[in-house]
């Protein structure tokens, strides 16, 4: 499992109003792309999906798309013009609680992508979970391109095995969007 992360020097991934773009310059795009055709899958959460519509694919010459996997939560909020549901890419997977609502599931199927319910805990699939779900559908490198919550959960489950950050020259302050969410870490030694 990689998480890469694209952030200013002060770790923020977005300004305050939600602006994202770019935070970094085309040679981090090219390397984020690059990331992209050597993995099996690339996941993001719900939340990307609706800020961004991110494509998901890999835009180099002779490169592969990997398959797409979205987090989602219980009432599998995503746009249905969102371009990864977009017929005519590579697979997309949604990952839900089990107790998501039988006709967004339907719907989700409806728009070609393949539904993965799982066991939740307070309205999330712990990140564990998926990733034990990805490797048992053979995924064997996953690419984490989520916003904070899902770098949270996914570092805070100790699946990551190797963390990519593209630093940015720039500086947003405290009101931008934080790259990682709370990791209700009190104490420097917890650190991760």
């Amino acid at each position: 499992v990689t998480l890469k992360l694209a952030i200013t020097l002060d770790g923020r991934v977005a300004a305050a109003g939600g602006d994202a773009r770019w935070i970094t310059g085309s040679a981090a795009r090219r390397m984020a792309h690059a990331l992209r055709d050597v993995c099996d899958a690339v996941l993001v959460g719900a939340g990307t999906v609706r800020a961004d519509d991110p494509r998901l694919t890999c835009r180099l010459r002779g490169s592969r798309d990997p398959i797409r996997v979205v987090l989602v939560g219980p009432t599998l909020a995503l746009p249905r013009d969102a371009r990864v549901l977009a017929p005519g890419g590579p697979p997309t997977w949604v990952i839900a609680p089990r107790t998501a609502p039988a006709s967004r599931i339907a719907a989700l199927r409806r728009a070609g992508a393949e539904p993965i319910l799982l066991p939740a805990r307070r309205g999330r699939v712990p990140f564990g979970a998926v990733a034990h779900a990805l490797g048992a559908r053979g995924i064997t490198s996953l690419l984490v391109e989520g916003g904070g919550g899902v770098a949270a959960a996914a570092l805070q489950s100790r699946c990551v095995d190797r963390l990519v950050l593209l630093v940015a020259p720039a500086l947003l302050g405290g009101d931008g969007v934080p790259a990682i969410a709370s990791l209700g870490l009190t104490r420097v030694a917890d650190a991760i």
